[in-house]
């Protein structure tokens, strides 16, 4: 999306998601500044909001629905019409190395 994202992974045993989310933040915002200190496009405020809004996965069902919202919010904000077709998605073909809409862990949704 262009003014956000949507992740979905299971933290190993030892790591925090707070910690996994705030170096994903600090790498990318760094990368991005970079971007726009050695360009002519101009950049306003924080990169990332302060916050980041999560949720437990209850079971497969909710794995699979949850796959589906994140494959469907692209087509919903009018940017493609199809899940497929936006590039930087799991369903787009060959992002994930498996078949769309596919998961290792839920059924085909």
């Amino acid at each position: 999306m262009p003014n956000h994202v949507h992740v979905l992974f299971e933290p190993a045993a030892e790591w925090k998601v707070a910690t996994i989310v705030a170096s994903w933040k600090k790498f990318t915002a760094r990368k991005i500044c970079d971007y726009y200190r050695n360009s002519d496009a101009l950049s306003e405020g924080a990169v990332w909001h302060r916050e980041y809004w999560d949720r437990y996965i209850r079971d497969r069902k909710h794995f699979g629905e949850t796959v589906k919202y994140i494959h469907m919010n692209p087509v919903k904000a009018g940017l493609v019409d199809r899940a497929e077709k936006w590039k930087w998605s799991s369903a787009h073909p060959g992002n994930a190395n498996l078949p769309i809409g596919a998961s290792r862990l839920s059924p085909k949704v």
